[in-house]
């Protein structure tokens, strides 16, 4: 529930503020048309909501934001990015040792953009 405006409103995660029904235009909509909610997620990867929440809480992936009715979506390229998780799980890595590799390549991908 939004303090501002006493509805729910969606969330944009990128730019890290809600965005109230009166600001959700036309841009919005249709970016939010190319995300996918949790369900093609699943459906695509074939893994539980169990295991995708799981990834989300432990940072190796990221929603991309929620609709109105709160539900969550993601960037297509969580797809690749699941199968690359579940790759690397049946080579023997842990969720904790991912999450290691994970935040070091964010680490080094924001050193290249910054220099």
């Amino acid at each position: 529930m939004c303090g501002v405006c006493l509805s729910r409103c969606a969330v944009d995660f990128r730019y890290n503020r809600r965005l109230h029904p009166g600001e959700f235009n036309r841009d919005m909509k249709k970016a939010t048309a190319q995300l996918l909610r949790t369900k093609d997620v699943l459906e695509q990867t074939g893994i539980t909501h169990q295991v995708l929440y799981r990834y989300v809480t432990l940072g190796l992936i990221e929603e991309a934001g929620t609709t109105e009715g709160g539900q969550r979506l993601f960037h297509p390229r969580v797809i690749s990015l699941i199968d690359r998780i579940r790759g690397l799980i049946d080579t023997g890595y842990s969720l904790r040792h991912l999450k290691e590799i994970f935040f070091k390549e964010d680490r080094v991908r924001r050193a290249c953009r910054a220099s």
